[in-house]
């Protein structure tokens, strides 16, 4: 039997207001992390759904704190802006190598 893994889905909730043109596009995250998460679950790993939010120290604290053994990463934006996107997966590169000894994987 697999190990169960505590898994953190890393999400950016979405921002636009509901008349904006790609607000649905953007409400659709939501979906994708229902439906990775309960697949997870299934599989048996915990899950934890973690919105981004809009500061990366409280971010990086939330996941210091959460300690999770792999993140998966569904970010396409980070304060409402897609211009960060990549900024996210450099504080979770970052994050991975701040807990020595610990197994810690980023799923992109």
């Amino acid at each position: 039997m697999e190990q169960s893994l505590l898994v953190c889905v890393l999400f950016n909730a979405p921002a636009l207001a509901d008349e904006h043109p790609d607000a649905a596009s953007e409400a659709g995250v939501l979906e994708s992390v229902a439906a990775l998460s309960e697949s997870l679950r299934v599989a048996g790993h915990q899950v934890i759904e973690l919105p981004a939010g809009e500061s990366a120290a409280f971010l990086a604290r939330q996941l210091d704190d959460m300690q999770p053994d792999v993140v998966v990463n569904l970010c396409e934006s980070f304060a409402g802006n897609s211009v960060h996107e990549a900024h996210v997966a450099a504080l979770l590169e970052t994050l991975v190598w701040r807990t020595p000894g610990r197994r810690r994987k980023v799923w992109r």
